[in-house]
C-alpha cells in the first residue's frame, strides 16, 4: 500500500487536492501521510485524468445510499407490518379462547336446564302412564275369559274317555239271576258314576284356576315387554329454543 503523498508525486494533483478529493467521495483521510487502497488509488488516478469523472463516483454513491436508505425503509416496514399481524393474530387467537370459554359456560348452562325439564317431562308422562297401564291390565284381564272355557271343556271330554271303560266291564257281566243283587249292582254303578262326576267337577276347577295364573302371568310378561320397548323421550325443539331464549334474556338483565 501507498500513501496520498506518495501517489500525488505521480499525478498532476497536488497531495492536499488528493485528500479533498477522497474526503469529498466518503473516504476518512487524516492526512497525506495516510495509506490508501487499490480502489482508492484507481479513483484518484481517474479523477486526475478527468475531473468530471468525480461528479460520476459522487452520484454513484449518492445512488447507493439511496438504494441503501429504501431497502432500510422497506426492511422496517416489513418489521412493523409482521409485528401487527402477529399482534393480530394473538388477539384473534384471545377473542376466540374467550368464545369458547363463554360457549362451553353456556352449553354446561343449558344442558342443565334441559335435563330438569326432561325429568319433568319424564315424571309427568310415568304419572299419566302409570293409570293408563292398570286400565288396561284390567280391561285384558275382563276380554279374555273366553279362552278359559274352552281349556276348561277339555277335561270333561277326557273324563267322558276314562269313564267308557269303566262302562264296558258292565256291560260284560251277566244279569244276576237274584232281584235284589241286580238292584244292588245297580246302585254300585250310579255311586261309581257320581264319584267319577265329582272328580272331574274338582279337576275342572283346579285348571281353571291354574289358566287364571297362566294368564296373569302372560299379562304382566307383556307388560314388561311393553315398557322396554317404551322409545326413550327426545328433547322437544320449542323447550331448548326457549330455554336458550330464557338464558340470553338472563344474560342480557345482568
Amino acid at each position: 500500500m501507498q500513501t496520498v503523498a506518495s501517489l500525488a508525486e505521480r499525478l498532476d494533483m497536488t497531495a492536499v487536492e488528493a485528500v479533498e478529493t477522497l474526503r469529498k467521495l466518503g473516504f476518512d483521510v487524516e492526512s497525506v501521510e495516510t495509506e490508501i487502497g487499490d480502489d482508492q488509488c484507481d479513483m484518484l488516478i481517474d479523477v486526475d485524468e478527468d475531473p468530471s469523472a468525480l461528479d460520476v463516483f459522487l452520484r454513484e454513491q449518492q445512488k447507493e445510499k439511496e438504494e441503501k436508505r429504501k431497502k432500510a425503509e422497506r426492511l422496517q416496514k416489513a418489521q412493523a407490518k409482521k409485528r401487527a399481524a402477529a399482534k393480530k393474530r394473538d388477539e384473534a387467537k384471545q377473542k376466540a379462547e374467550a368464545e369458547m370459554a363463554e360457549v362451553a359456560t353456556e352449553t354446561e348452562f343449558t344442558a342443565e336446564e334441559l335435563d330438569e325439564e326432561q325429568g319433568e317431562s319424564e315424571g309427568t308422562e310415568a304419572e299419566e302412564g302409570e293409570p293408563l297401564e292398570a286400565a288396561e291390565v284390567e280391561a285384558e284381564m275382563v276380554a279374555e275369559p273366553a279362552p278359559v272355557e274352552v281349556e276348561a271343556e277339555e277335561p270333561e271330554t277326557a273324563e267322558a274317555v276314562i269313564l267308557e271303560p269303566v262302562e264296558e266291564p258292565a256291560a260284560e257281566i251277566l244279569p244276576p239271576e237274584d232281584p235284589a243283587e241286580a238292584v244292588a249292582a245297580g246302585d254300585d254303578a250310579h255311586a261309581r258314576e257320581g264319584a267319577a262326576r265329582g272328580r272331574g267337577h274338582e279337576s275342572h276347577a283346579h285348571e281353571s284356576t291354574l289358566a287364571k295364573a297362566e294368564i296373569l302371568q302372560e299379562q304382566e310378561e307383556r307388560n314388561r315387554q311393553r315398557k322396554k320397548e317404551r322409545p326413550l323421550p327426545t328433547p322437544d325443539p320449542d323447550v331448548v329454543a326457549a330455554v336458550i331464549r330464557r338464558d340470553q334474556e338472563k344474560r342480557q338483565g345482568l
